[in-house]
């Protein structure tokens, strides 16, 4: 067995066991998230010793490939920001540093599981553990009443969620004999199951299996009509726990979707195409219009997760080659605009412990480089050239027309324009409002950090795409 395939895997499993033993050692907090922000990019760097060292494990159940290179850098690199700009955060709201940062470690550990899976019942090991660490980490409030709420419907809704994936993968085994994706498609292509059944009989099972898989991956990416949980588990969490589910797991859940519905499901994907084009559209409007009422710039950011998650689901649904480049251009996009957006919001949390609508008045006065790269984000989430959101929305955009879902690509130019009143709101109130009141600003070197390398991810992508395109699509290549 090639071990050497797991050495990320291996990198954050000793930097999750030194973050337990930093914590009772370290003279202060700031030593306990160094600890993290180094094993992460250990990690992170020993992923470029895998591109000579590609290959399977486990029974072709663990897969490295640049797919999963692609989305393991993606996933290391946000825990990485996370962490940075969770210092202070932690600090100002007296969270325990050693298990923050050591679940905000196992969690990323299982997103790593996700991506590489080949099987089934990985993704769902996987995805567990992502979960898991995920439902303490968003109860990690513990005087916020909203925290402790967040938590709680988070594991109601994972439970649901948990049990309606595993329904469906116990179907789809049922019928197939086999929890392997590339066993599945076989089994699939050639209309032999475990059942001995005949291609006919095995489609009412076989789209059982698949509605349920994909309403678990649904809830896991706040798709409509398996957003409920999303606004209130958002607005609740830490913030920057928020911007790490909003861009980390939802990442991880796109990533394991592709694999299963392209890989294992391919020869159903007249079926369930339009399935994901339905939830697209519910997400991208439903999401734009709940957004328009918002008054908490963090529920607000709930909202636009959930029409970005319908955009993404755009791409997914092409199910073609085509459409698999865009779904990874505008999700390295969307964790840029989205970590970025976020440390601004940490910003105004650590100041004025509070991320209301009202608190970002004036701000272009007291942090004219925070207001101009918010501007930046949300230009960027609206799809306004020359940034990379504008890139990745063009890429669905053309691959939805290439594929005749033309009324999809329509539903996504309107819905643009729908999103653009609540992001309006905000930049209003940062240069054409006065501050509330004249308390100067602490900024930590952090948040600019973050900010700015955010801000300048942002304008590479839209302006000079082709650094990326390249290797991006050599990722969308290994899908298939």
């Amino acid at each position: 067995m090639n071990v050497g395939i797991l050495t990320p895997e291996i990198v954050m499993v000793i930097t999750l066991m030194a973050i337990l033993g930093v914590k009772y050692l370290a003279k202060n907090q700031f030593t306990v998230g160094l600890t993290a922000v180094v094993g992460l990019i250990t990690a992170g760097v020993s992923l470029a010793y895998l591109t000579d060292d590609l290959g399977t494990i486990w029974g072709h159940s663990f897969v490295v490939d640049s797919y999963s290179i692609f989305f393991k850098a993606l996933l290391i690199g946000v825990a990485v920001v996370v962490s940075i700009i969770s210092f202070k955060y932690v600090d100002e709201k007296k969270i325990k540093p050693g298990e923050f940062y050591s679940l905000l470690v196992a969690s990323t550990l299982g997103m790593l599981v996700m991506v590489s899976s080949y099987s089934l019942v990985s993704i769902y090991i996987g995805l567990e553990l992502m979960s898991i660490s995920a439902y303490i980490l968003i109860g990690m409030l513990q005087e916020d009443k909203r925290s402790t709420e967040a938590a709680l419907k988070y594991l109601l809704i994972g439970a649901l969620t948990s049990a309606l994936l595993l329904f469906g993968v116990s179907l789809l085994y049922g019928v197939t004999g086999t929890t392997n994706l590339i066993q599945i498609a076989e089994v699939v292509s050639s209309g032999q199951g475990a059942l001995t059944a005949t291609a006919a009989s095995m489609t009412p099972l076989l789209m059982m299996g698949v509605v349920f898989v994909l309403a678990g991956f649904g809830f896991k990416v706040a798709a409509v009509p398996f957003h409920m949980w999303a606004p209130d588990t958002y607005e609740g969490a830490p913030t920057s726990i928020t911007a790490f589910l909003i861009t980390g797991s939802e990442a991880a859940a796109f990533a394991a979707l592709l694999r299963v519905f392209n890989v294992g499901l391919g020869e159903l994907a007249e079926t369930w195409s339009l399935l994901i084009a339905i939830l697209a559209l519910l997400s991208m409007t439903l999401g734009n219009i709940g957004a328009l009422t918002q008054t908490n710039v963090k529920r607000m950011m709930a909202y636009s997760a959930i029409a970005q998650a319908g955009y993404v689901l755009v791409g997914v649904a092409v199910a073609t080659q085509s459409g698999i480049f865009p779904v990874l251009y505008y999700l390295l996009a969307y964790a840029f605009m989205t970590l970025g957006c976020f440390a601004v919001i940490i910003l105004l949390s650590n100041n004025f412990d509070s991320e209301e609508l009202d608190d970002f008045r004036g701000l272009s006065e007291k942090a004219p480089m925070f207001a101009a790269a918010m501007t930046l984000f949300f230009l960027s989430l609206v799809g306004i050239p020359p940034t990379g959101g504008f890139l990745g929305k063009f890429f669905i955009f053309k691959a939805a027309i290439g594929s005749n879902y033309l009324w999809l690509a329509l539903a996504m130019a309107i819905n643009s324009v729908i999103s653009l009143p609540y992001y309006y709101g905000v930049v209003k109130n940062m240069y054409l409002e006065s501050p509330t009141n004249n308390m100067k600003l602490t900024i930590p070197s952090e948040l600019k950090f973050v900010v700015g390398f955010s801000a300048i991810a942002i304008l590479g992508l839209g302006i000079i795409p082709e650094k990326f395109i390249n290797l991006i699509q050599l990722a969308a290549n290994f899908v298939f």
